[in-house]
């Protein structure tokens, strides 16, 4: 009777680690996606200041383009 006890207690033991380590593992792979995400968020707003930096007053049109008739 002794045997099988200890055994269902390591056994439930066993299945309580496992229970662990896989929620710590899904819980570094959402930190990693979130991670991941943020890091080409960051690159794209990056990239967008850097083609819109030099934009401002050569966005008016010239005035040899004002008198085109469409």
């Amino acid at each position: 009777m002794r045997d099988t006890t200890v055994s269902a207690r390591g056994s439930r033991r066993a299945r309580h680690l496992a229970e662990r380590r896989a929620r710590r593992e899904a819980a570094l792979a959402a930190i990693g996606v979130i991670l991941l995400l943020a890091a080409f968020a960051l690159a794209g707003t990056l990239d967008l200041q850097d083609r819109t930096e030099g934009l401002g007053a050569s966005m008016v049109p010239s005035p040899e383009w004002q008198g085109t008739a469409w």
